[in-house]
């Protein structure tokens, strides 16, 4: 992956959402290789130049980009899905319209390559697993809705303005710096404070957790590739991992946590993993960190910053 990295020495690259998670690591990534410019809000990065933009004003992007070179553009900025909230509006505004937005601006520059962070959320339930490109995509929320949106300004952009984009889906992404309300990070600071893992239910539900240093590496391949453009890809860790399982993965690595279940009235459950083929096939792409390997990394970064 270096070498891909190198790829990018003497280019001038922007990054939208590089405060974000994903965007964080990327930018770490790329940063001593290239010229990197973040687009974030509503505060600026520091190491590394940055733009205060909000992407929902599409004059304020015009205004902002005017004149601003780059020939790779990462586009990670959106409102994120949070439990138990339900925010249609900001949604579309930021997910949706901001993408357009920046395709906009994009359309005045000669960019090279215009990569898409979309999600699995975009396809709603799984109707049969493992779940590929050609999955019906019928979102059952509003982050789902606003992110397809998203994905079809993609597509048109590229049709009518020969955009040269990429279309990358997330499954679970887990990592340092992941949002602290995900269930990933809420069981690692309870091990961390000794608390026990509860497991809600009975536990079997699953998802497709893929480490963010395997995401950083599939946007850099992705931005390289020329058989990447005009495509959409899949990108997971290709293995469904249940709950029960995640909880007794964390205590592999603390064996002293405690692992509790309580009921959940009308439990339903869910799995979902992907199917990476497409991205293993055209992109080059294969996950590197285990489950077990990027929860290593990602305790240690908690517990870092906790000052434990």
């Amino acid at each position: 992956m270096k070498k891909l990295i190198k790829e990018f020495k003497d280019k001038n690259v922007l990054i939208t959402g590089g405060t974000g998670f994903i965007g964080f690591h990327l930018v770490e990534a790329l940063k001593d290789f290239c010229d990197v410019t973040v687009l974030a809000y509503p505060e600026k990065m520091e190491g590394v130049k940055s733009i205060i933009v909000d992407l929902r004003d599409g004059k304020d992007v015009l205004k902002k980009t005017k004149g601003l070179d780059c020939d790779v553009v990462f586009h990670m900025a959106g409102h994120i899905e949070l439990p138990g909230k339900v925010d249609a509006a900001k949604h579309l505004a930021i997910n949706a319209a901001g993408t357009k937005n920046i395709l906009e601006a994009c359309r005045e520059k000669d960019i090279e390559r215009f990569i898409f962070s979309s999600s699995m959320t975009v396809f709603g339930d799984a109707l049969y697993l493992p779940v590929d490109e050609k999955h019906p995509k019928m979102p059952n929320s509003f982050y789902g809705m606003s992110k397809l949106l998203g994905e079809i300004y993609c597509y048109e952009y590229r049709r009518f303005y020969g955009i040269n984009t990429v279309i990358l889906r997330y499954s679970y992404v887990f990592g340092p710096k992941q949002y602290e309300g995900r269930v990933v990070p809420i069981f690692i600071n309870n091990a961390i404070k000794k608390k026990p893992l509860q497991v809600k239910g009975s536990g079997t539900s699953s998802q497709d957790f893929v480490y963010v240093k395997d995401v950083v590496n599939a946007n850099i391949l992705a931005a390289c590739r020329k058989s990447a453009v005009g495509e959409d890809f899949n990108i997971g860790f290709g293995k469904d991992i249940t709950i029960n399982e995640l909880a007794h993965a964390v205590k592999k690595i603390i064996p002293s946590v405690r692992i509790i279940h309580s009921s959940a009235k009308n439990e339903v459950i869910k799995r979902f993993v992907f199917d990476i083929s497409k991205a293993r096939n055209v992109l080059g792409y294969k996950p590197n960190y285990s489950l077990y390997n990027g929860l290593v990394e990602q305790i240690e970064h908690a517990k870092h910053v906790k000052g434990v």
